[in-house]
């Protein structure tokens, strides 16, 4: 909110030139993101705790949810990052499911992707089998030491537990989520990282989610 306010702020000066206020725009647009990010993972936790997730399935591509959430996430990458998804839409990539949760957890791996990679490339893919899709999203970022891969979707409820000053934002509150999402949706979500080598991550459904869970 600081940043928001801070170069809408400076959008008032009135020798501004061009390229500035383009600068600051996009700052304004990556705050506001990040702030809508962190407030919706806010709201999606407190329901989970308090088991009024509500599931509504509907019939989409998978490849439909990687190409929304790479239009929303867009602005995030710099030059330096090749932001894309691999795959394309085919008949297979249908699923059924819950397309805005499934929307929450990818835009969640997605976000923290694009946060850790300041150069090379953040892809978007699917795996597809005959009773099961994979959402893959791989990165080049700073990786995970393996100290931190035991407990990782773990950390947000455990700093919570042991600091009350917590930063949302970087304790990986959008992690916990989008592993709980993924269970609600009867998928299983892990990770292959290596410190200083990048991530995948790895979010398998069944194409037809039992509607009864």
């Amino acid at each position: 909110m600081n940043g928001i306010l801070g170069f809408a702020e400076l959008l008032k000066q009135e020798d501004l030139s061009d390229a500035d206020k383009k600068t600051y725009i996009n700052l304004i647009n990556e705050n506001g993101n990040t702030l809508l990010n962190l407030l919706n993972n806010i709201i999606s936790f407190s329901k989970i705790e308090d088991k009024h997730t509500s599931i509504s399935l509907s019939k989409f591509h998978a490849s439909e949810v990687l190409k929304r959430v790479y239009s929303a996430l867009s602005y995030k990458p710099s030059e330096l990052v090749d932001f894309k998804v691999l795959a394309s839409e085919s008949d297979e990539d249908l699923i059924q499911s819950d397309m805005v949760l499934l929307y929450q957890i990818i835009s969640n791996l997605c976000f923290n992707a694009l946060k850790v990679t300041k150069e090379g490339f953040v892809h978007l893919d699917l795996n597809i089998e005959d009773q099961h899709i994979t959402f893959i999203i791989k990165d080049t970022g700073l990786g995970i030491c393996q100290t931190k891969h035991a407990n990782l979707f773990k950390q947000f409820e455990q700093d919570r537990s042991n600091n009350d000053t917590l930063n949302l934002e970087e304790s990986g509150l959008g992690l916990t989520i989008s592993y709980k999402l993924s269970q609600l949706l009867e998928g299983e979500l892990n990770f292959e990282s290596k410190k200083g080598l990048g991530s995948t991550f790895y979010l398998k459904l069944p194409k037809t989610k039992s509607p009864s869970t």
